[in-house]
């Protein structure tokens, strides 16, 4: 380590905006960001080193004899230099390093390599207090993938600038100020992340990091994964943990670990909501979907555009009769509460390409090979589902589900009676009722689904996809919070759930939300003493805006009173 003496004060810490990252931070980053023993790694601005140890050790990790050669980075300030010489015991290469501004230089500086991953803890200058230097650098950015606000602070140009530096399917992983996620220049910065990587997951510490310097800097951890094409979506996940130990949780669920049970809320959310949440969830009588229902993914084709056709197709195809198999392909297709026989006549009057082309019985039949040889050879060769089924053109079926549940919606889930017996492809999920489970409760968990109750859980558990589009997996879907009553009027509710029916399919969710409100406030009665339906009603507004418009909402009253 080096001397007091050169390490720069507290004040002119804050002045650089330098504060240099908490051992643990930087070290989830790093285990996350590197992949391989091969991997080579920047850090634009290293500092005290933290990064660049954490860096070293993932990569002895995984089976790097000399991980100095595979560490890159460059600062402006000679204390860092000091750390650098300290952090390496064998020494550094010294051509892998700058005592330069990042936001000077240039692919070539650093050999044209193209980086597996940068990570880091960029200067927090705003733009007010930029000095003259800082400003030049800015200026020079001519050539920036994501163009910035004119007022962005100094460390969104890191961010951006380190695109130039970003191999294809390369990560980025960074500790930014709070201003990521509540300012527009900040959101702007990750909507466009989120174009350029397919993954994007921003994680708001309320745990103050560096308290110790100083400042009560709020702390986002951004981590971007796969650098890939451009995507339309522009959306990223914003999560909000309590400190430095749920973030480590997070990050290991996000890469495959084995935390399952870690619940996130989106970002912002307030006490109220998480309080609320916690006290229904906590109500005598209320439940989660899978305490009484196994929910999974929908059959995988592997190929859905030539295993699903319509009637007419069919027809002009020659299949035989018992080679089409009715299927729900589209969850828009289950209108309401019940998918019916009158459903499937309809689907096939509209000419949806809602058959399966079924070989199980027939697959020696002249027609059915003839249908078969069309497949392109090598398509058929290369697709890894194929390559999985015993016979390519028959996928496991397992067993007809008890209902189906919405995989993505804009609005949130629905839970539908399977009363048409047929499968779904991998759009819908597949809900199977654990053994024992009455009637009563099948009818109060479709109502439960449809409620405030339901669609709230849905927001907190489910994560934003696309335009806004709510996205439900499994095992989220198992957390939605339902209603078992031990006992209820099974007639009453069974009229109930028609009516709740009949509105969904001409269109009318509010009204069928709030007559779903009406029969789960009924039949847990002690739920009304933890919050009344109005509130709810209204913070789920508040988590629908959000996940819809870019994290920021202004809700009026008035608009809650009309839901």
């Amino acid at each position: 380590m080096p001397a007091p003496a050169t390490l720069a004060t507290l004040e002119n810490q804050r002045q650089l905006g330098l504060y240099y990252t908490p051992d643990q931070l930087s070290e989830i980053i790093c285990a996350w960001a590197v992949r391989t023993s091969r991997d080579q790694i920047l850090e634009p601005s290293f500092g005290g080193c933290v990064f660049l140890r954490h860096i070293s050790k993932a990569l002895v990790g995984r089976g790097a004899r000399k991980p100095e050669r595979n560490v890159f980075g460059c600062d402006v300030e000679k204390a860092a230099f000091f750390h650098l010489a300290a952090s390496f015991d064998e020494g550094f290469p010294e051509e892998n390093f700058f005592k330069r501004d990042f936001l000077r230089l240039r692919r070539e500086d650093f050999r044209n390599i193209m980086f597996d991953a940068l990570v880091g803890n960029p200067p927090y200058v705003s733009y007010h207090n930029m000095n003259a230097a800082q400003r030049r650098a800015v200026r020079s950015l001519k050539d920036l993938e994501i163009k910035l606000q004119g007022r962005a602070s100094l460390w969104a140009y890191f961010v951006a600038h380190s695109l130039h530096f970003l191999k294809h399917g390369g990560r980025m992983g960074w500790i930014l100020p709070g201003s990521l996620v509540h300012t527009d220049y900040g959101v702007d910065l990750l909507t466009n992340l989120a174009k350029i990587f397919r993954q994007v997951t921003a994680i708001k510490l309320q745990q103050r990091c560096f308290g110790h310097v100083g400042t009560d800097e709020s702390t986002v951890m951004l981590l971007c994964e796969d650098r890939s094409s451009f995507n339309e979506s522009g959306k990223a996940d914003i999560v909000d943990v309590k400190g430095v130990g749920e973030c480590a949780a997070l990050v290991g669920r996000l890469t495959g670990g084995i935390d399952r049970g870690l619940r996130i809320v989106p970002s912002d959310i307030d006490s109220e909501i998480a309080n609320a949440y916690d006290e229904i969830r906590s109500t005598p009588g209320v439940r989660r979907l899978g305490e009484l229902a196994g929910v999974k993914i929908g059959v995988v084709t592997g190929a859905n555009k030539f295993f699903l056709v319509s009637q007419s197709k069919a027809k002009g195809l020659g299949l035989p009769k018992e080679a089409l198999l009715p299927f729900l392909c589209r969850f828009y297709q289950a209108k309401g509460l019940f998918l019916k026989e009158s459903d499937l006549n309809e689907m096939l009057l509209e000419d949806d390409a809602c058959l399966f082309v079924d070989t199980r019985e027939c697959e020696y039949d002249h027609r059915v090979q003839k249908y078969l040889k069309a497949f392109d050879t090598v398509a058929r060769e290369s697709n890894e589902t194929f390559k999985k089924n015993e016979k390519w053109h028959q996928p496991p079926m397992g067993t007809i589900p008890d209902a189906f549940l919405s995989y993505m919606h804009h609005t949130g889930p629905r839970l539908v009676s399977n009363e048409a017996n047929v499968y779904c492809t991998n759009s819908v999920h597949r809900v199977y009722f654990k053994p024992r489970i009455s009637a009563l409760h099948r009818l109060a968990l479709a109502i439960s689904v449809v409620s405030t109750i339901g669609q709230f859980s849905a927001e907190i558990e489910g994560r934003s996809y696309g335009s806004g589009v709510l996205k439900i997996e499994p095992s989220e879907a198992k957390q939605i919070l339902v209603v078992a009553p031990p006992q209820a009027d099974l007639g009453k509710l069974r009229a109930q759930a028609r009516e709740i029916d009949a509105l969904l399919r001409v269109g009318q969710a509010v009204k069928a939300r709030c007559l779903a409100d009406s029969c789960v406030y009924n039949l847990v009665p002690a739920i009304a003493r933890r919050i009344s339906q109005t509130r709810l009603r209204e913070l789920l507004i508040i988590l629908r805006n959000r996940r819809t418009s870019k994290l920021k909402l202004v809700v009026r009253k008035d608009d809650a009173s009309r839901v």
